[in-house]
């Protein structure tokens, strides 16, 4: 069973994979670029960068008030997995 915790990092990387294939899409419709690959980039990236910034900023809140949140590499890629298996996918289906 998947932790409650690790579901909630799922979701937010989820929803940050959407916007940003939204957005990839957009910029790449407006560039006149290859939309796909544009789209699973952004997703992909977002992703990643919502984990990361999550737990940066919990370390960050730690330095001020110690043990505030704690900090989990596994948070972190939790939230960069759906993220990364939409560029994974998208990639795959484009070859």
């Amino acid at each position: 069973m998947i932790p409650q915790d690790k579901i909630g990092h799922l979701k937010a990387g989820a929803a940050a994979a959407v916007a940003g294939a939204l957005l990839g899409a957009g910029a790449g419709h407006v560039l006149d670029l290859p939309l796909e690959a544009l789209a699973a980039t952004c997703a992909g990236a977002s992703s990643i960068i919502a984990g990361l910034t999550k737990e940066a900023a919990d370390w960050l809140d730690n330095k001020t008030n110690p043990g505030m949140h704690g900090v989990d590499p596994l948070d972190a890629l939790a939230t960069s997995l759906p993220g990364v298996a939409a560029f994974v996918a998208l990639v795959v289906t484009r070859l």
